[in-house]
Formats: structure tokens, sequence, C-alpha cells
């Protein structure tokens, strides 16, 4: 589901064109360029939330330390129920999802027949904007109450003393408003 979600994003920037490049020539101006992502994005989406890599997130701890974390910047990152950075909700994928800030690395997914390149390192989008049906064998539940089907008959998992696997996976998403998606690239990709 998450590499759908990205791949979507992706596709989103690359039509609306809503990407801001990081700019890495003083941790000010690059703490400054990851700002203007949210900036770029404040009037349209007001509910948004970060998408960023592990390794996304340790370059920006390690520009924040370099800008002087003790003075204002000190409360950029908090803890808590929902980590949040700048005061709004960050996600942190797996560093197999998206290229990490700083370099011009990129990824490559084939989706639907298509190779979609992943080319941001971090999004803001409004996750209201995604939407997909679940359908297919890749989140799996056990079950001891589940029903399922045999044939032409429904069986209890309950009443037969059985254990349930079943699965699904996340397909076909879009991304319903493109402009709910803003990117941040490396230096030189938009």
């Amino acid at each position: 589901r998450a590499q759908l979600a990205i791949v979507r994003m992706q596709q989103a920037v690359n039509t609306t064109g809503n990407t801001i490049a990081y700019g890495t020539t003083t941790n000010a101006k690059a703490l400054e360029s990851f700002i203007n992502t949210w900036s770029l994005a404040a009037e349209e989406i007001m509910n948004g939330v970060f998408v960023f890599s592990a390794q996304t997130y340790g370059e920006l701890v390690r520009q924040l330390v370099g800008a002087g974390i003790s003075g204002p910047l000190s409360g950029v990152f908090t803890t808590g129920d929902q980590p949040m950075i700048l005061g709004r909700p960050y996600v942190i994928v797996p560093n197999e999802l998206l290229p990490a800030l700083n370099t011009a690395n990129t990824l490559s997914f084939t989706v639907e027949g298509s190779a979609v390149t992943i080319n941001q390192a971090v999004f803001y989008v409004d996750p209201s904007t995604f939407v997909g049906r679940t359908s297919g064998g890749l989140q799996y539940d056990l079950s001891t109450e589940a029903a399922y089907e045999d044939g032409e008959s429904v069986k209890s998992a309950f009443q037969r003393n059985e254990l349930v696997l079943r699965g699904s996976m996340f397909r076909n998403g879009a991304i319903k408003d493109t402009d709910k998606v803003v990117g941040l690239g490396a230096p030189g990709i938009s």
C-alpha cells in the first residue's frame, strides 16, 4: 500500500510540477528549502502529512544540529502520540520506498505495467486525497472466528475450530486532487 501511495504521489507531482529543490549550500538553506515545501502547500493542504524515509529523517536532524538546534529550531521535531515536524504530522517509511534527501538517487517501481521513477525524497500530502480498493494478497489476518466460503457453502472457523488466514492488498489507488501533493527533491531534480 505504501509503495502504491508513493507512486501516486510522485505521479501527482509530475503532473502539477509542485516540487521544491532541496538547497544544501548551508544548513540554514537546507532547512529553508524543507520549510518552503510546506509553505508552497499551506494554502491548498490544510491537513497535510510529511512522508519521508528514515535516511531523510537523519539528514534533517543533521541539518538541524548544524544550524544550531539549541535556538528557535529546538522545537522543530516533537514527540508524543503523534510525531510532528513544523507542527505537522510525519510518517517515516522504509528506505527502500523513497530516495534519501540530499542525494540525486532515484527509485523505480512498476505499477499497472508502467515504470514510475521516484525522484522526490519528501512528500507533503493531504492523506484523504488518496483512494484505493483492497483485493489480493499482501496484508494477512489470522482469525479463529472468521467465516469463509468452501465451494457453495459458507463455513465458520469458530464452529469448526479452525484458524483462517485471509489476505488483502491495496490496488488501483489514485490521488483525487493532485494539487494536494508537494514534493521535495534533490538539487537539480524537479
